[in-house]
C-alpha cells in the first residue's frame, strides 16, 4: 500500500532528534547493537523525550495509610490517585512495589512510584498493610516489615542480618535499614558549627514509640568521665529532608553542649549518644 504523502517527507529525513517540536508520547528511540566475533549480539535502547517539562506529577494515597485486616479476608488496594499537570490522570502507569498476602498474619507494606512522560517521578508514597490484627510492639512491627523472611535469629534486637555493625534495634531507632550496609549513612554524626560540640541524629518520633530514650550526655575528662545529659540540649533540627521512609515517622534532632568549646574551663569536651528501651 503506498505510504501518504505526509509521511514520505518524515521518513526521508536522516536520523536524529528535533528538539523543534515537543515529542513525549511517542518518543525518539535509539537502538544500539554491538555483535562480537562468534555472532553473539547484545542491544540496548535509549528513550528520548522532548519537552520543556519538569514538575513532576502529584501522587496522593486513596484511603487510608494504615489499613488492618484479619487473617483471610480480602484486600482490595484502594490504589493512588496521580495526576500531572501537564499529561492529566497518569494512573494507568502507576508502579507497585510489594504485595498483600492475607492468609498470613504480618505487616506488608505497599509502595506506589509514577513517572510523567517527561519521566519527572514524584515522591513515593506507601501503605502498611496489618494481616492478623497486626502486632502491637512498634519494634516487632518493623522487623516483620523490614525482615519478613529472615531467621527468628536474624529478627533478634540485638542481631545485625546485614553485618554492618549496627544492631537490630538501633537501626530500628535511628532510621536505618537491617538489609543494607547503611552504616556511613546512618551513624550520628559529630559536628562543631558555631563552637559548639554537636551531635546530630535522627530518631523515632515519640509518637511512633513511646519507650525509647534518646539520651546526649557531656563529660569533660575520659579517665575520670561524670556522664552528665544536664549539659547537653536536644532540639529538633532546622533541616529535615531526606529522612527514612516513612518520612512521617521520624525527624532530624541536634544534641548540642551548653557551654562553646572555647569557653570551657576544663578545656575538653566528649559526648556520647544513648539509646534505650526499657
Amino acid at each position: 500500500e503506498p505510504l501518504p504523502e505526509s509521511m514520505i517527507d518524515e521518513i526521508s529525513k536522516r536520523a536524529g532528534v528535533d528538539t523543534s517540536v515537543v515529542r513525549k508520547e511517542n518518543p525518539f528511540k535509539f537502538l544500539y547493537t554491538v555483535t562480537d566475533a562468534n555472532g553473539n549480539t547484545a542491544t540496548v535502547e535509549r528513550t528520548i523525550v522532548i519537552s520543556n517539562d519538569t514538575t513532576p506529577p502529584t501522587l496522593v494515597l486513596n484511603g487510608d495509610e494504615e489499613i488492618q485486616l484479619a487473617v483471610n479476608d480480602s484486600f482490595d488496594d484502594p490504589g493512588v490517585t496521580a495526576t500531572d499537570n501537564s499529561d492529566g490522570n497518569l494512573a494507568s502507569v502507576v508502579v507497585v512495589t510489594g504485595a498483600v498476602d492475607s492468609s498470613k498474619a504480618g505487616v506488608y507494606q505497599l509502595t506506589y512510584d509514577v513517572m510523567d512522560h517527561s519521566f519527572n517521578a514524584a515522591p513515593s508514597v506507601t501503605r502498611t498493610v496489618i494481616v492478623g490484627g497486626g502486632v502491637t510492639d512498634p519494634l516487632d512491627a518493623w522487623v516483620a516489615l523490614k525482615l519478613p523472611t529472615h531467621s527468628a535469629d536474624d529478627k533478634l534486637p540485638e542481631a545485625d542480618p546485614d553485618f554492618d555493625q549496627i544492631p537490630n534495634f538501633l537501626e530500628y531507632a535511628l532510621g536505618g535499614d537491617p538489609t543494607k550496609m547503611d552504616i556511613t549513612d546512618q551513624l550520628p554524626r559529630v559536628d562543631h558549627d558555631g563552637g559548639a560540640l554537636k551531635i546530630i541524629f535522627v530518631r523515632l518520633k515519640a509518637s511512633v514509640d513511646t519507650d525509647i530514650v534518646y539520651k546526649a550526655e557531656l563529660t569533660t575528662s575520659l579517665n575520670n568521665p561524670n556522664w552528665s545529659d544536664s549539659e547537653v540540649t536536644i532540639s529538633v533540627s532546622s533541616n529535615q529532608e531526606d529522612l527514612p521512609s516513612p518520612s512521617e515517622n521520624y525527624e532530624r534532632v541536634e544534641a548540642t553542649a551548653n557551654t562553646l568549646m572555647a569557653n570551657e574551663p576544663a578545656g575538653m569536651q566528649f559526648m556520647r549518644l544513648l539509646v534505650e528501651r526499657p
